[in-house]
């Protein structure tokens, strides 16, 4: 069955404060994405009817689980997946506000038996309505956008024409942190062609809940080449590794071809979760696949430029 999932996060209200850089358009990893919001998704999307998991700020996950006779019973269990967080500290007689995030899933044909499943989240409940509607836009076009612009599969078109099905699929898409400034949002996803074996991906963006505008990586590090090198040197803690991904990847190469990026405003896919930055390194060329590191934030605060 394909879903809706809902999340209810206890989000500080102050969401205008911005005392950080001017937000940017385009976290660019792997993309052409420009972020001006000039596109919009296509009209084949079909949104899918919805199941609801709760997630309140900052531990406990709440499950509406299906007992059969039509109700839902809430359940409390411990967290056993990236939360969704939100300030874990009030100052003044700051009021406190409910945003509902929604993770939306859509389908796009693309012909020939081929298809692409997007999932993106949906904010609702933010001071804005206009920012709001900005905001959710720019979402539902990056979930296309990564897609159709990702180093993998921007040639889709090509190998459906030459009578091969594609099949595109978002397989998790998380709002891994919430501020009063932004989100900071993690989709990983699978595309294969054929027969073959799928490619594994992974894409990530930061969006200014304030403007409804994305921020550019080049707008959150002030030296993320120092964050390259705590990499490089095994500071960093591995979370993740596609099957095989260690073995046919040189590192070392990998790091050097980030660091020539950075000159370009190319960055490696980021995301905050808790009180760790998250950084993927992911295969080039047609081999994908991806690894996670994490580090705390501490660790990195002096090569941030806004504080999470």
């Amino acid at each position: 069955m394909k879903k809706t999932i809902t999340a209810c996060i206890l989000l500080a209200a102050m969401l205008s404060a911005a005392s950080c850089a001017s937000p940017g358009s385009g976290n660019v990893y792997h993309t052409l994405y420009t972020g001006d919001g000039t596109r919009s998704p296509e009209t084949v999307y079909i949104t899918l009817p919805p199941e609801t998991v709760i997630i309140t700020v900052p531990v406990p996950v709440t499950r509406e689980p299906d007992t059969g006779t039509g109700e839902s019973v809430p359940v409390t269990a411990p967290v056993t997946e990236s939360p969704v967080t939100g300030p874990s500290e009030s100052s003044g007689t700051e009021s406190v506000s409910t945003v509902m995030v929604t993770m939306e899933t859509a389908v796009k044909d693309l012909g020939g038996g081929s298809k692409a499943t997007l999932k993106y989240p949906s904010l609702k409940g933010l001071s804005s309505e206009t920012v709001e509607n900005k905001l959710n836009s720019q979402l539902a076009v990056i979930a296309e956008y990564d897609f159709i612009a990702d180093e993998h599969c921007k040639d889709y078109a090509d190998r459906i024409a030459e009578g091969k099905k594609v099949t595109y699929s978002v397989k998790d898409c998380d709002v891994t942190k919430i501020t009063g400034l932004l989100i900071s949002v993690r989709w990983t996803a699978e595309y294969s062609v054929g027969d073959a074996e799928p490619t594994l991906l992974i894409f990530t963006h930061y969006m200014n809940v304030s403007t409804g505008k994305e921020i550019k990586a080049k707008d959150i590090f002030s030296d993320f080449g120092s964050i390259l090198t705590l990499l490089e040197n095994g500071k960093m803690t591995p979370v993740y590794s596609a099957p095989g991904f260690e073995t046919s990847t040189d590192m070392a190469a990998m790091i050097k071809q980030y660091r020539a990026g950075l000159a370009y405003n190319i960055f490696p896919a980021t995301y905050v979760s808790g009180d760790s930055l998250f950084v993927a390194v992911t295969a080039g060329g047609t081999a994908g696949g991806y690894a996670e590191y994490k580090i705390p934030l501490s660790s990195v605060s002096d090569y941030l430029k806004i504080t999470f």
